[in-house]
């Protein structure tokens, strides 16, 4: 049986309270500003999101709190890899590739489309070992909004990098899609939510562990 420890509140103020090196793994989704990047909009969704001197205070907590050989995920943006890998191997992750979840279906605008989603592989202390060897880093195309991420790809992450009884965190659950697969997969899980409503929404989803808001079409 796995323990589920969902806190309503603000991330920074919850991940200070955790002991140093207590984390098996990180799987980090950061609201941010996707619309003004022009990736993956969804303009029925309100989030709040953070700015770059949170998001690094917020990391350099997560480095502090994560297990010596543990990995660590960043779910991204194209337009932001250029800050994200030195800012991670500035605080002290060692970087090791992008894996990739191509968006399926055609954006709309004008130029080159953003027609995927890149996920930063990370490690503290430089461990790249996972559990599994014949994964690819080239996930298969999903339809999925700026909360809302595929359940097997977040599966695929929790199974390669953790075992059963790990503790997972994910400060910033959105819909809770980490934490449905943790629950799964008797992984230990910890994650943060500031918003009210939508943290009442993924207790309901955790307590039914039901699947993926998004319908995979």
């Amino acid at each position: 049986m796995s323990d589920i420890i969902l806190k309503n509140g603000d991330a920074l103020t919850f991940l200070k309270e955790i002991e140093n090196e207590s984390i098996d793994l990180a799987i980090l989704d950061p609201p941010w500003s996707y619309n003004s990047y022009g990736q993956f909009p969804n303009r029925n969704i309100a989030y709040q999101v953070v700015s770059d001197s949170y998001l690094e205070e917020s990391l350099r907590e997560i480095m502090r709190i994560l297990k010596p050989k543990s990995h660590c995920y960043l779910f991204t943006t194209n337009l932001r890899l250029g800050k994200d890998i030195p800012l991670m191997e500035k605080i002290g992750f060692t970087y090791h590739q992008i894996l990739i979840i191509p968006y399926k279906g055609i954006k709309l605008g004008y130029g080159y489309r953003h027609e995927f989603l890149p996920i930063l592989f990370l490690s503290k202390n430089g461990s790249s070992v996972t559990n599994y060897h014949n994964i690819s880093n080239l996930f298969r195309p999903y339809s999925f909004n700026t909360l809302g991420k595929p359940l097997p790809v977040l599966e695929t992450l929790v199974k390669q990098s953790s075992k059963e009884g790990d503790t997972v965190i994910d400060p910033f659950i959105g819909t809770g899609t980490t934490a449905v697969a943790c629950k799964t997969l008797k992984r230990n899980f910890i994650g943060f939510e500031i918003d009210a409503e939508r943290y009442k929404e993924v207790e309901i989803r955790i307590s039914l562990r039901i699947g993926n808001f998004e319908e995979e079409v």
